[in-house]
């Protein structure tokens, strides 16, 4: 929860799986004021800060740079700054006295980084200031062009490589699908933006093919976020609790009804194969009740990846998730930001969802309008396949390590 507005902040970290979201609603100066009074309330209890925004200020750095000040009306919220620095429990601190006082020392700098100081302002100054500051936004832009120069030096994309989705070109390839396809049993359930509906995309021996390779190898999955020294590492995500694998490996990608289904979706996107993910094999087992705490579910989130705009095989375009068993009840694909309102597919062995995460006109830019979550499952379990279809080329960049780096 945003501690600022109370309203969820779902997130997700530069990562093969998803971007992070932000809040729901950004918090406004309002929030802040209201979340400072309560906590104004609390300190004055124990007799120590006079001001409502102590820890707003402290936070910001003011016990460094205004003490007097701060000692005569904000003792107890610079103790508990020092004491937060001392012990580690704020994610980081700069010489100048600002600190950031979020609970995960990476999601400061990611969200710095994607412009949410800017576009969250009060949140931000009252939680990551540090990673706010003047100071740390300029080291952060200069370390950032210097990895950009690094990678781009490592990971050239091709001379003549040509995108495949041209601007204002999304709308030919759906229409396509409507008329060249039938035997698949399209259906277009929103128009603008393109979300489609495949009736029979999979035969059944396709579906069970896919669960089969995932069986005995789903792990937990995570996302790819950045430790306190900037590197990239392996996050727990609070959005996500499912299970997944990859089709990968010899026995998975050389079996002749996975390669068809990749023929499959090449042939309906107009992408080659190579600009495809490897098949992503979720799993989503059954939730014994509301908010326990084994539920498998995947909350409000974008398939888009904002950082893979600077990276050789560029942006997500298109996802299509299939679904690969029934479920009696449950594990819904919903999604939530439809033009109207929300639209929610209920899983059936061999049906399939097409949809992109950028918008027709600028397929470099994520469409807001597609986001979705994955609902758990009351009844039975879920078993799916996720395909990310790339602007460029990505299957031989991962072979050399250019698509995370």
């Amino acid at each position: 929860m945003d501690p600022s507005s109370g309203k969820p902040y779902y997130y997700k970290l530069a990562t093969r799986e998803s971007t992070w979201e932000r809040p729901t609603e950004p918090c406004d100066d309002e929030s802040v004021v209201a979340s400072a009074e309560q906590q104004q309330q609390q300190l004055g209890k124990e007799g120590e800060d006079v001001h409502e925004h102590c820890g707003y200020w402290a936070a910001a750095g003011e016990c460094a740079s205004n003490p007097s000040f701060m000692e005569q009306q904000c003792k107890t919220s610079c103790a508990h700054t020092a004491a937060a620095l001392k012990s580690g429990k704020a994610a980081r601190g700069l010489a100048s006295g600002k600190v950031d006082t979020w609970k995960t020392p990476s999601d400061c700098l990611a969200w710095a980084t994607s412009g949410e100081c800017e576009n969250n302002k009060p949140f931000m100054l009252a939680n990551c200031a540090a990673s706010c500051s003047p100071e740390e936004r300029a080291a952060a832009e200069e370390r950032l062009q210097a990895a950009r120069s690094e990678y781009w030096a490592r990971c050239p994309r091709p001379a003549g490589a040509e995108p495949a989705l041209a601007p204002g070109a999304m709308n030919e390839t759906f229409q396509r699908i409507l008329a060249d396809f039938g035997h698949l049993q399209p259906e277009l359930l929103s128009a603008d933006p393109p979300v489609l509906l495949f009736h029979s995309f999979l035969s059944d021996a396709e579906a069970d093919t896919f669960v089969a390779h995932g069986r005995g190898k789903y792990a937990e999955s995570r996302g790819v976020g950045f430790d306190k020294d900037g590197k990239m590492t392996d996050v727990k995500t609070e959005i996500r609790t499912s299970r997944h694998t990859w089709c990968q490996e010899r026995d998975c990608l050389s079996d002749p009804l996975v390669q068809a289904v990749q023929e499959r979706v090449s042939d309906v996107t107009r992408t080659p194969v190579a600009n495809g993910e490897f098949a992503q094999l979720v799993y989503y087992n059954a939730c014994p009740a509301e908010g326990d705490k084994s539920c498998a579910f995947y909350k409000r989130h974008s398939d888009y990846i904002d950082g893979d705009r600077h990276r050789v095989q560029g942006v997500r375009i298109f996802t299509l998730f299939m679904y690969l068993n029934d479920v009696p009840e449950g594990g819904g694909t919903r999604f939530t930001d439809l033009p109207g309102e929300p639209v929610t597919f209920q899983p059936a062995r061999g049906k399939a969802v097409l949809w992109p995460s950028v918008l027709a006109d600028a397929p470099d830019t994520m469409d807001p309008r597609t986001h979705h979550e994955a609902l758990p499952v009351w009844s039975g379990e879920k078993f799916g396949a996720n395909f990310w279809i790339h602007m460029y080329d990505f299957k031989t960049p991962h072979a050399t390590g250019c698509t995370m780096s």
